[in-house]
């Protein structure tokens, strides 16, 4: 009997941890919202999937027009092989928008991912863990198959672009190579 009663208050207390630790976060509050979206919105150290801190004057030179790319999960595995299909004048950045996943995932799972999916881009990815950068930019939902595209001027301000989506699933192959170029065609015209 006491054993039964020992696997059952420790049943309860592992069930009470997991939903702790995978609990969402509370709603992003919306009255933070920045009037002008600049890169000095942005952390002064910048966390890349391969897990290198870099500075932000570093990754968005001043007097350089550049692209930032905001992604998930699916749309991120299309993003990916930008360069591979298209031609692409601009550095671009990949935003990894995943703040919203649970945290075991995003220790566990998600930066080997982002490595994987980032290592033949030719372009470099930050890891928005907390969230930051996407409230910096005043993005507050986060759709696995949806991704905005911001043209970054050389003074450093932020204007958003275009918006497109890829099939859901598209990062286990939903995709034919014709797919991918269209859905991927409407970033062309800010990327010269």
């Amino acid at each position: 009997m006491k054993n039964t009663i020992k696997i059952v208050v420790l049943g309860l207390l592992f069930f009470a941890a997991l939903v702790y630790l995978t609990a969402p976060e509370a709603p992003i509050k919306k009255n933070k919202i920045n009037k002008e979206l600049n890169v000095n919105n942005f952390e002064s150290k910048i966390l890349l999937v391969e897990e290198k801190e870099v500075s932000r004057k570093d990754l968005f030179k001043e007097g350089e027009e550049s692209l930032l790319i905001v992604g998930n999960h699916d749309s991120l595995s299309i993003i990916a092989t930008l360069k591979k299909h298209y031609t692409i004048n601009k550095p671009v950045i990949l935003l990894a928008n995943i703040s919203s996943a649970p945290w075991f995932i995003k220790e566990w799972l998600i930066p080997s991912k982002l490595q994987e999916l980032n290592a033949s881009s030719g372009m470099k990815m930050i890891y928005d863990k907390e969230g930051k950068f996407v409230r910096a930019l005043n993005l507050f939902t986060s759709n696995k198959q949806e991704f905005i595209v911001y043209a970054i001027n050389k003074q450093g301000k932020i204007t958003l672009q275009y918006k497109g989506f890829v099939k859901e699933d598209a990062i286990d192959g939903s995709m034919s190579d014709k797919e991918i170029k269209e859905a991927l065609k409407g970033i062309i015209p800010y990327s010269k």
